[in-house]
């Protein structure tokens, strides 16, 4: 054979390997499935602090002149610590201070504080972010950022003086609270 024949057969013996390859791959749809993929990265949530769950905020006494005069009682002032939170910059905002909205909801006395029970009257319980502005029961406070080395929201509670007429005695409430953040 010559050298011209070899190089023709073998030309024609490659021409036919990678037709059945190229063959095999339009095929390969055909043998095998398709797989599409699609998940999501969540954010976890913060955790409410133990102790900061459930907690009893012991209120100075008042007398019923300091009320019935001053129209108040002093401030005691408490906080929701917060743990396990994962804090991601946003949109421009720094990423150690994200915003907090906290509701407070409770019986409310009608004049926008929480209604006390118990044998005193004449009073009602007032909470307030930590810029002073009052909590109004089952509405949302405005935006709030965390001091993201204490992991603290903080807030205060006084006692106020309603329309009842004063009357001498314990009282106490219960309140629950939600937080929402971004």
């Amino acid at each position: 054979m010559t050298p011209l024949w070899l190089c023709l057969i073998a030309s024609l013996l490659t021409t036919t390997a990678v037709a059945s390859d190229v063959k095999q791959d339009k095929n390969m749809h055909q043998r095998f499935g398709a797989l599409n993929l699609s998940g999501s990265i969540l954010e976890p949530s913060c955790t409410i602090a133990a102790g900061s769950g459930e907690q009893v905020i012991p209120l100075t006494m008042v007398s019923i002149p300091m009320l019935v005069t001053e129209g108040q009682g002093p401030i005691e002032y408490f906080s929701i610590r917060l743990t396990e939170c994962t804090l991601i910059e946003q949109k421009g905002q720094e990423a150690d201070n994200p915003r907090f909205i906290a509701t407070f909801e409770g019986p409310s006395n009608g004049n926008g504080n929480f209604a006390l029970s118990g044998e005193a009257r004449g009073a009602s319980l007032a909470i307030a972010d930590r810029y002073g502005r009052r909590a109004i029961p089952g509405k949302p406070l405005p935006p709030v950022g965390i001091d993201s080395k204490s992991m603290a929201l903080l807030y205060q509670a006084r006692i106020v003086k309603n329309n009842d007429i004063p009357k001498a005695g314990n009282y106490r409430t219960t309140l629950r609270f939600k937080l929402e953040y971004y």
